[in-house]
């Protein structure tokens, strides 16, 4: 027994610890989570190691390193790790940039000798009745959580285990009659039917003077930063000595600072969409409306609507563009010029992810001395990758300290204020506007006991959504808005502060440049935890879940969305049936399509770096929905090109699969319907043809290739790299039918073997 409840109730004790957060009844829930599962487990381990110890031993091993690795996902994300996310097990990607990520070895190597310690003594002893006897207990113990239901109001780590809470997940999806709900093919006018409010409103008073502004405008956006880590913003809804960064303090002190700035939902794939596009992302689960964007967009972005205007339009990120289609999504959107991580040519540290956050600023300032020494005026749009897990910062820094986020954090820190300070001394902010924001949020992250405690909440889930907006502009204008404001209001504000509000009247929002003296409600959704929301300073916070449906309402203490204990109220039907409305209708449906096309490879010609250590992301990150009148054509036609040295290999691979972590719709399990590799040598040309078809909904549905190579310098020139959504008669069968998959050998080896 101790065998089994030792890593459970270790990770949870470490855990609470290092979250900071105050004692609640409902963490003996947990710990009785935690015993119901292990309980379950010795009486299938029993038997087995009555037959032979090692089976077992097995399973009490395998038992202890899913506690580790939700212990790791809890610590990253704030959640339990979830059944829905095991597709990542098979991305290489996944498990060498983060699943192989220890944050607390003295803590692993604790669980995993103890635990198995024990189990070699105690499953050497155990009775005939002690599967009977343990099967006793756990139901007991289900019973007991059965009665004693879990609250919404705090995070669910604390209240059940992992096993435990997917399992019963994976009940409650089997028995759920499936909702397709209505859909809808132009989500704007859709959502805008329902709430006219969101519409473009710029009836504000300006905040700022209309003399001498800008004519550059740089949008900043930080992986992942949070404005709880920001001493001037976070004071204002309650917290201090939270992880400081000192630069930014400055920062939002000096200059137009915004206290309670939203992102509109969880992933870069959606901050990024709402701050691109002026729109709403996806409320609820489903294909990311940047992926329907890159193939057929139905919507003028704001880089677009700049470059009709005569700005130069460019877009440079840390990271690969390959990932979630965003080199094709840039261009769609109407960036002239799309950059990343191959355009870098210099890094203090990479990884998977991309290069640090020093040296991808620091090239940064220099594209833009290049822009700002040009005639047109220029709009930039940069993104981080530094303080995306599991950071990337040299090796070196800080040295002696712990906590590789926190050093990330401050890396960052240091090297924006060195980014800032190079562009004041060259006077390029004399005429831009820079604006500081990041994509997602990271949260209320408290990792040290040392730090305060923060009690758990309604708000605590909710700083999962607070985001951070600091505006440098030149007329020096400092002042701290506490007025809430979201991703999607950047587009229209951008426009708004240019002059150019004209050009922009399909855009959602307001202007964070003006002054409005009637509160509006903003909507946001944190679609890991399957929530949607409405905030209204004076009206309070409407919280739904999009999958069951159940709402509740809560009072703002002082007008305080992310204070401690929002305190529930009377909720209105009413307005529940319109929050989840506005749900549907932000998803995106094209099923009376004849055909959609993706292409996956945006130029054609990828690069491979033989010095790169891990597989390189030749496309994949696009998920599509596939409903069951609906199928996929994928085609692809690629020539590897070698040093010229007739030397080395290119390994080429290429998967098909579907996530229900992508949709509402979750009643199918991940699967990887296709998995090709093959091998090829300087001149030899895979072609690759075959379709995809269900006769049951599939979500999330996404082709992904990967290439390696580890002599010289290769290269892969790209034919035919296309996904294609196909509707109407010719429907194939189910399953994946392979049309062709063939290798043909350049001609100087057509006589070798291969």
């Amino acid at each position: 027994m101790a065998a089994f409840l030792l890593a459970p109730f270790a990770v949870r004790i470490a855990q609470l610890v290092e979250q900071a957060t105050d004692p609640i009844a409902l963490d003996l829930r947990g710990f009785a989570s935690d015993a119901l599962a292990a309980l379950i487990l010795l009486a299938i381990a029993a038997p087995l190691a009555r037959l032979w110890r090692g089976l077992g031993l097995g399973v009490l091993a395998g038992w202890t390193l899913l506690q580790h690795a939700n212990y790791e996902n809890v610590t990253e994300l704030g959640s339990l790790a979830s059944v829905l996310d095991l597709e990542f097990l098979g991305s290489e990607t996944f498990l060498l940039g983060s699943a192989t990520v220890i944050s607390n070895p003295w803590l692993l190597a604790f669980i995993t000798i103890g635990s198995l310690g024990l189990g070699w003594f105690g499953l050497a002893r155990g009775s005939t009745r002690l599967p009977l006897t343990s099967l006793g207990g756990a139901a007991v113990l289900l019973l007991v959580t059965a009665i004693w239901t879990p609250s919404d109001e705090y995070s669910q780590w604390r209240q059940a285990n992992v096993l435990d809470d997917n399992v019963r997940y994976l009940i409650r999806v089997a028995l759920r009659p499936p909702d397709p709900g209505p859909r809808f093919a132009d989500p704007p006018t859709a959502m805008l039917d329902l709430i006219p409010e969101l519409a473009a409103d710029l009836s504000g008073e300006p905040r700022i003077p209309t003399e001498g502004r800008a004519r550059n405008v740089v949008l900043l956006a930080i992986e992942g930063l949070s404005a709880a880590h920001i001493a001037p913003l976070a004071t204002v809804h309650g917290y201090d000595d939270m992880i400081q960064l000192k630069e930014l303090g400055d920062l939002a002190r000096e200059h137009l600072a915004y206290s309670t700035f939203i992102n509109n939902n969880r992933k870069t794939s959606r901050g990024t969409f709402a701050l691109t596009c002026g729109e709403l992302p996806n409320l609820a689960p489903a294909t990311p409306k940047m992926t329907e964007h890159a193939q057929a967009g139905w919507r003028t972005c704001l880089p677009a609507v700049l470059r009709q205007a005569g700005f130069a339009t460019v877009y440079q990120q840390a990271a690969p563009l390959a990932f979630m289609l965003k080199d094709q999504f840039m261009a769609r959107a109407g960036f002239e010029r799309v950059q990343g991580f191959s355009s870098l040519k210099r890094a203090y540290a990479r990884s998977h992810w991309g290069v640090d956050d020093r040296a991808f600023l620091e090239q940064a300032s220099e594209l833009i001395q290049e822009l700002h020494g040009a005639e047109k005026p220029f709009y930039l749009q940069l993104l981080t990758v530094g303080t995306h897990h599991p950071a990337v910062i040299p090796s070196t820094w800080e040295s002696n300290r712990t906590g590789h986020m926190r050093k990330a954090m401050r890396y960052l820190d240091v090297a924006l204020a060195e980014f800032i300070a190079d562009l004041r001394e060259r006077g390029i902010l004399d005429d831009t506007l820079l604006l500081i924001t990041s994509d997602e949020s990271r949260g209320l992250k408290t990792p040290k006991p040392d730090l305060p405690i923060v009690r758990e909440g309604v708000s605590r889930k909710l700083a999962y959504n607070w985001s951070v907006l600091i505006a440098i502009e030149p007329s020096g204008t400092s002042a701290r808005i506490d007025e809430p404001f979201s991703q999607m209001d950047v587009a229209l504000s951008i426009l708004d502060y240019l002059g150019l509000a004209d050009r922009g009247p399909h855009f959602f929002g307001r202007s964070v440049f003006r002054r409005y003296d009637e509160p509006r409600t903003v909507y946001f959704a944190n679609t890991n935890i399957l929530r949607v929301y409405a905030l209204h300073p004076e009206r309070g916070l409407l919280s739904c879940n999009v999958l069951i449906g159940g709402c509740t309402r809560y009072a703002l203490s002082r007008g305080r969305p992310f204070a401690d204990h929002l305190q529930p109220v009377d909720t209105d039907p009413e307005l529940d049936a319109k929050l989840k409305e506005l749900a549907r209708r932000s998803i995106l449906h094209r099923s009376g399509e004849a055909r959609r096309d993706y292409q996956l490879v945006a130029s054609g010609l990828v690069e491979l770096n033989p010095n790169f250590r891990n597989r390189k992301v030749v496309h994949g990150g696009q998920h599509v929905d596939l409903p069951a009148d609906q199928w996929l054509e994928v085609e692809v036609e690629v020539k590897a090109v070698g040093p010229g040295d007739g030397g080395g290999q290119v390994t080429f691979e290429h998967y098909i699969r579907n996530s229900s972590t992508w949709s509402s719709d979750r009643e199918v399990p991940s699967t990887t319907h296709l998995s090709q590799t093959v091998k090829l040598q300087d001149g030899d040309v895979y072609r690759l043809k075959y379709t995809l078809a269900s006769d049951h909904f599939l979500q999330g549905v996404k082709c992904q290739s990967y290439a390696q190579t580890r002599r010289g310098e290769w290269k892969l020139q790209f034919k035919t790299a296309r996904m294609s959504v196909r509707y109407g008669p010719g429907r194939p069968g189910n399953g994946v039918q392979i049309i062709r998959s063939e290798v043909t050998r350049s001609p100087d080896r057509a006589g070798l073997r291969r």
